[in-house]
């Protein structure tokens, strides 16, 4: 079976779509365990050690995670097909799936500072109305190359505020 991940992917989010939120934090931090921790990542690729104790593993990991039914089988499908190591690309997708179903606008901030909390919430209040999302999720970038101000990135499209960019258009302006 030539299983893609993007159709895990949609596949995963289907049947999960009724608790996505809890479904994808199980699967991400299993992803995170896989690429943190050599020991976790050798121990499902091993061909010494039997699907029913990569099983009881799993099983045992979701129960204390309280991940919703259905996760430690879908774990249980990229071991049995080979695709464990897709995990991480799985969880990024369905993190983008996730959001755009829920209303979350994923939105990179790239600034020469740290963002304050007091920034973060008229930012959030501000990007929810321009992008009209029900919610907003920061990542943040520092680039003290941007002298002020920042640059947000969301699906493809950039709002530039930044120091450096509007002395770059008054240097334009001047012909300098």
């Amino acid at each position: 079976m030539n299983l893609k991940p993007k159709t895990l992917t949609q596949a995963f989010f289907y049947a999960n779509e009724s608790d996505i939120a809890s479904a994808y934090a199980a699967l991400e931090i299993f992803s995170s365990l896989l690429d943190q921790f050599d020991e976790v990542r050798e121990f499902f690729l091993h061909p010494r050690i039997t699907l029913e104790q990569k099983e009881a593993w799993i099983k045992a990991a979701m129960k204390e995670l309280k991940a919703p039914a259905g996760v430690d089988s879908f774990l249980m499908l990229l071991i049995k097909n080979g695709k464990l190591l897709e995990l991480k690309a799985i969880t990024e997708a369905l993190h983008r799936i996730k959001n755009e179903a829920l209303g979350i606008a994923a939105v990179q901030v790239e600034s020469a500072e740290p963002v304050t909390e007091l920034e973060r919430g008229h930012l959030k209040t501000m990007l929810k109305e321009v992008w009209q999302a029900k919610d907003v999720e920061f990542s943040e970038v520092l680039n003290p190359e941007l002298l002020g101000g920042a640059v947000f990135h969301m699906d493809g499209q950039v709002l530039n505020v930044s120091l450096r960019h509007k002395l770059s258009k008054v240097k334009q302006v001047l012909h300098i």
